[in-house]
């Protein structure tokens, strides 16, 4: 899903950089390391190399094998942490940037940690989809007025 950076603080390139470094550029739940190469097999990450500039005969042995290579790129989650007032916290909120709020995490656990919002979106989205094939179709819209 792209970032739209206007949601994002002006200075979210910096921020981003000291999560990393704080993380030791390692997922913070799995500890994939952040632009290695390799594939999962059973939800284990099995490296192959540490960059794509180190990649070589084993990621085409293992594409060869039927493995889907890819290369780790950990984001950074905003994980609704509360406040320290008792306030809770919201992980759509992107400008709440406090580094416990904040977590580097591998394409595979921020999307789990996503799961809810990634299923609302999708079902939001068919239903759109469904209604403009119903009125492309010429099928009326009923709406209930109380």
């Amino acid at each position: 899903m792209p970032c739209n950076y206007k949601k994002y603080p002006a200075n979210w390139k910096q921020i981003r950089a000291q999560i990393l470094e704080r993380a030791g550029h390692e997922c913070e739940w799995c500890g994939v390391r952040d632009r290695s190469i390799g594939f999962r097999e059973n939800g284990v990450f099995v490296e192959l190399a540490q960059s794509k500039s180190s990649a070589g005969m084993e990621c085409e042995n293992a594409a060869l094998d039927g493995h889907k290579v890819i290369e780790i790129v950990l984001t950074i989650a905003h994980l609704g942490t509360p406040h320290a007032d008792g306030t809770p916290g919201d992980k759509r909120d992107k400008m709440d940037v406090r580094p416990e709020n904040l977590a580097a995490l591998c394409q595979r656990c921020h999307l789990v940690f996503d799961a809810d919002e990634h299923a609302q979106n999708a079902s939001i989205t068919r239903a759109k989809k469904l209604r403009a094939v119903a009125r492309d179709a010429g099928q009326l819209e009923l709406s209930l007025v109380t």
